[in-house]
């Protein structure tokens, strides 16, 4: 059963060249492209930088409009949503983002970063709240002691646990991870990409797992689609492409993976 569908998607930037920026041309962020997600599974959007990889990711969380094209979730058009109407999907899908050293706001303490959105969207009242802030800590394998301290006291991992929880405590359906490990140390990587592999399984978690490593891809994903300037040039389970890649570029990108996780 697909959960979430795309399709037909296209967006298009216009840039600046020239002196005093006279010239404007069109760049094709992203031209034509479908595929579905199923629910409970983990699609992979694979591509180098420049692929289209970010830009896909905006558009499906609505920071972003296509020229054209469908989204679809669950059964409901969410193309045309604007406003009110949209919080109901922003509490469906949340999205965790590449850089957990800018993500978290520094002003803020570990418990006002957890209970923001909770607050935002009105779920509870304060002791429910706190409640909440509780479980979700201790369930990226933080302490309840952690909750007073600021982002500044934390390594990039255990940032990245709080990103993780902030995401999570909104209990969404799907969860969009946009390089979620690419900044961090590569001894941290793999706990990081275990612990999203285990709440996936304990919450019935559906992931959009953004990622040029395709490392990351074999340990976290079943299904995978491959971007190239814009295109989607490869699609099928994980195992079909990287047991027989369709285009010289899909090879290369599997030729240069240095190892295993």
């Amino acid at each position: 059963m697909s959960y979430l569908t795309i399709k037909n998607l296209s967006k298009t930037y216009k840039k600046s060249s020239g002196f005093l920026n006279t010239k404007t041309f069109n760049i094709k962020a992203l031209d034509n492209i479908s595929f579905s997600v199923k629910k409970g599974s983990c699609m992979a959007i694979v591509g180098e930088s420049g692929s289209g990889k970010s830009t896909l990711a905006k558009i499906i969380m609505k920071l972003l409009h296509p020229e054209s094209g469908k989204l679809t979730f669950s059964g409901l058009s969410i193309s045309d949503l604007e406003g009110k109407k949209l919080l109901p999907y922003r509490r469906k899908v949340q999205m965790i983002f590449q850089d957990p050293f800018s993500s978290l706001n520094p002003k803020f303490t570990i418990q006002q970063v957890l209970a923001e959105p909770l607050k935002i969207h009105r779920l509870g009242n304060e002791y429910e709240i706190d409640n909440k802030v509780n479980k979700f800590i201790e369930l990226v394998g933080l302490k309840k002691e952690d909750l007073k301290k600021f982002p500044h006291q934390f390594s990039g991992g255990q940032r990245q646990r709080i990103c993780i929880a902030r995401a999570l405590i909104m209990e969404p359906e799907m969860i969009v991870c946009d390089e979620p490990v690419s900044a961090l140390d590569v001894s941290i990587q793999a706990q990081i990409l275990e612990l999203l592999k285990n709440l996936q399984s304990k919450l019935n978690l559906t992931y959009l797992f953004i990622t040029h490593d395709l490392r990351v891809v074999k340990y976290m994903a079943k299904e995978m689609i491959v971007l190239q300037k814009g295109k989607l040039v490869e699609k099928g389970t994980v195992k079909e492409v990287f047991s027989n890649p369709k285009t010289n570029y899909t090879k290369s990108l599997i030729d240069s993976i240095p190892g295993s996780i």
